[in-house]
């Protein structure tokens, strides 16, 4: 059950402090009772070693911040190795993005260059077998001369367009992403799997490593994606996957905030529960007292402390439906930081979406056996 109002589960200090008074037991008061459960709950020992789903905690905790609740989930279900590793698996993301642009180029260079290419090798082919065949022949000449100038203007056209080197290019491009990923992959399971005590320093001077033959690749290819490629995969070429990934985190903020406002209603329901066993005991010492009371002011007092005996098991109650809820706030706190490997997931299905296109649009393709 949502508790909407905080300040309604809190109770005024010189009105408890003035119940107490009439007790002839040395207690002490509520105010001082709920310092110490708070300054309890902000230690750093409940923070390192508390359990955010123990129900049965007898004493109210304290209103916790978006800070203190982000630093508690951290602490406990996280780890420097899962972190850094996730890392890296972003990054070996972003690598496989970058591999299938440029493998995808080369397909597309390659595509084109064989349409002109195979009709030149037929025209050079039938040339020859024309001119020899037909050597005296005066028609034959004219058509070898006009087979001879077809050729040319292929050539001149491949060599214009550059194909066969975007071509060259792209595989190389394609091939060092190739690389980098499978060397981030293997260094992403490495950190995870071992231990060791300067992770920071290790995977920042691997980032480094990184982006220096990041920029290599990039440098030593000076064609850029085809248009058609970049239209084909605007997720991949357009989209910036850190973008994508500062929108997870915040995402994931809002998910720490939920579980904020459900950590301090808990914390409402612990105050309540409070405030009705501190009326109890105010009204059980005033039944011990029952010099000067009249039988009708007992009966009172016996039917108040009922009333506040059910009222404590309606919060128990909501105590526990609480508990509940937090776990499940918990769990889907845990299950949303599966999004970040979602990514890997979006490149297979665009790969699978375009193949797809690809193979319905072609049909019978001759050149698709001269593909490498």
């Amino acid at each position: 059950m949502i508790i909407t109002s905080p300040s309604f589960f809190r109770m005024e200090q010189q009105d408890l402090e003035n119940a107490h008074s009439d007790s002839k037991k040395p207690k002490r008061s509520f105010s001082e009772r709920k310092k110490d459960i708070e300054d309890m709950s902000k230690g750093i020992e409940m923070e390192l070693n508390g359990d955010l789903t123990n129900s049965s905690n007898d004493h109210a905790a304290g209103y916790r911040t978006f800070k203190e609740v982000a630093d508690i989930m951290s602490k406990k279900f996280n780890n420097q190795e899962n972190i850094h590793s996730t890392a890296l698996d972003i990054v070996s993301f972003y690598l496989k993005g970058q591999k299938i642009l440029h493998v995808e180029s080369k397909l597309y260079c390659e595509y084109y260059l064989y349409r002109l290419m195979l009709p030149a090798i037929f025209i050079s082919t039938l040339s020859s077998v024309v001119s020899g065949i037909l050597k005296d022949s005066v028609n034959a000449s004219i058509a070898v001369c006009l087979l001879t100038a077809a050729n040319s203007f292929i050539l001149a056209l491949v060599t214009y367009l550059k194909l066969d080197a975007k071509s060259e290019a792209h595989r190389i491009s394609a091939y060092s992403f190739e690389k980098l990923q499978s060397l981030c992959e293997f260094k992403s399971g490495k950190i995870l799997l071992t231990k060791n005590e300067d992770l920071n320093k290790l995977v920042s001077e691997f980032l480094e490593e990184i982006e220096d033959k990041y920029k290599e690749i990039k440098e030593s290819n000076q064609f850029i994606i085809p248009e058609t490629i970049q239209l084909n995969y605007p997720f991949l070429y357009y989209t910036n996957i850190f973008s994508e990934l500062k929108i997870m985190r915040n995402q994931e903020m809002i998910q720490i905030n939920k579980l904020k406002v459900v950590m301090n209603q808990d914390a409402d329901i612990q105050n309540a529960l409070i405030k009705v066993q501190n009326e109890i005991e105010k009204i059980q010492d005033q039944l011990e007292i029952k010099k000067g009371k009249t039988d009708e002011e007992l009966v009172l007092l016996k039917q108040q402390l009922i009333n506040w005996q059910i009222e404590e098991k309606e919060w128990n109650i909501k105590r526990e439906i609480h508990y509940l809820e937090k776990n499940k706030a918990i769990e889907h706190f845990l299950d949303f930081r599966n999004e970040y490997y979602t990514l890997n997931n979006k490149f297979n299905e665009v790969i699978k979406t375009q193949n797809a296109k690809i193979k319905k649009s072609n049909g019978f393709n001759l050149c698709a056996c001269l593909k490498t």
